[in-house]
């Protein structure tokens, strides 16, 4: 028997709905049966996204063709936006390594350490606003790769107002685009960027 496990019942959900449920050993759980088991207060839906998305950290699912088509498409006008303005260009892996509860394409992020992170494509929208969802993803991907390379963490600038904060995405007119907040004023389409200098 550990003697370092806690003892009594676990604790109940607290005031803002999160719950504490679970046997705790310095904040992890003991085993991955815990984990699921401290996942009662979640409805069922959720909690098996919560199972599939540990299966799927464990074991990634290939995307399928249509799946990668979509992520190259999607992807490409940011790709585009990176390399010019001089930023590397993600490891993005056509694998699902969680369940995102959306209707949707995931991929992987992985960095050179073996780590990463998902994305996501809403595929219930149109492609517009599936470039200018991924934008914002990749924004902090971005923002993430400055940081720690000791930069701002913003990514893009507007070129004409470089002290100001990062551009937003937005679709205008149907158009994926670069906004600077500044004004506000249209940098350039999502995938057009100009060269930085």
């Amino acid at each position: 028997m550990n003697s370092d496990r806690p003892k009594g019942p676990a604790p109940g959900p607290s005031r803002d709905g999160v719950s504490g449920e679970g046997v705790l050993r310095d904040n992890l759980f003991l085993d991955e049966n815990e984990f699921v088991d401290s996942l009662r207060w979640l409805d069922e839906e959720r909690r098996q996204q919560v199972i599939e998305s540990m299966r799927l950290a464990r074991n990634p699912r290939r995307l399928n063709a249509s799946e990668r088509q979509i992520l190259s498409e999607t992807v490409a006008p940011l790709l585009r936006d990176l390399a010019a303005t001089g930023m590397r260009l993600p490891d993005i892996r056509p694998e699902a390594h969680h369940v995102s509860g959306m209707e949707g394409v995931g991929a992987w992020i992985r960095e050179p350490d073996g780590c990463g992170s998902g994305i996501d494509i809403p595929t219930d929208l149109p492609p517009a606003e599936r470039v200018e969802r991924l934008a914002e993803q990749i924004q902090n991907w971005a923002a993430d790769q400055l940081h720690d390379a000791g930069r701002k963490p913003e990514w893009p600038l507007c070129p004409q107002h470089p002290a100001c904060n990062r551009a937003s995405p937005e679709v205008v007119d149907g158009s994926p685009v670069w906004v600077c907040g500044e004004g506000p004023h249209v940098i350039s389409a999502i995938g057009s960027l100009p060269k930085s200098r």
